[in-house]
């Protein structure tokens, strides 16, 4: 009889101790601080990656062209001259062995020109992406608009400004800029390493 009661305690205690976890998980998870936002990204490249990151990956570009290497250009910052600014894009050999610009496409849209740009603010210190832009033709806004809201959901906002047209997509660390002029005949996709286009 004592034996039984000893049982049926230890087994109330048990029942008790596990109600107890049970409730102090989901109090513990809810502790727990959510992932930081990671900046948004076309097709792998991210906003903040390294320039030997960049180099490392394989080029967005049509297999045509999947020779391609990247090719970047020092400009010349006139705010800073200690800043070190490179523009890269990618380059391939044609069969008559002519060195041209590789296209990269967002989705199903073929770029006109486009450019990875990094900075490095002090010297010394290694190149990060900071900025990519993307021109295509005016006439690719609607696709345009559709492809980047099946990836990053609606934009926080849209306005129109005279001729150009602006959708910004943004998550607090990085934004994305969709821009259409009918003036110019032309629509450009920006990613941005901060939360305003």
């Amino acid at each position: 009889m004592q034996r039984r009661m000893n049982t049926r305690r230890t087994s109330l205690f048990a029942l008790l101790g596990g109600l107890a976890l049970g409730m102090a998980m989901p109090l513990m998870a809810e502790d727990q601080p959510a992932p930081a936002p990671q900046p948004y990204d076309f097709r792998g490249f991210q906003p903040g990656m390294s320039l030997a990151e960049f180099k490392a990956m394989a080029p967005p570009v049509d297999h045509t062209a999947a020779s391609s290497t990247p090719v970047c250009v020092r400009l010349v910052d006139p705010d800073d001259a200690q800043r070190s600014v490179l523009r890269c894009s990618w380059q391939h050999q044609t069969p008559d062995h002519r060195s041209v610009a590789s296209v990269i496409t967002l989705g199903d849209i073929p770029t006109r020109a486009y450019s990875f740009v990094f900075f490095a603010s002090r010297k010394g210190d290694e190149p990060r992406l900071q900025q990519i832009r993307l021109a295509m033709p005016s006439a690719a806004r609607a696709r345009a608009f559709r492809r980047l809201s099946e990836k990053f959901g609606q934009p926080a906002s849209t306005d129109v400004d005279d001729d150009l047209w602006t959708a910004r997509w943004s998550n607090g660390v990085s934004s994305v800029c969709l821009q259409s002029s009918v003036a110019d005949a032309s629509t450009t996709v920006t990613y941005r390493l901060k939360p305003s286009c």
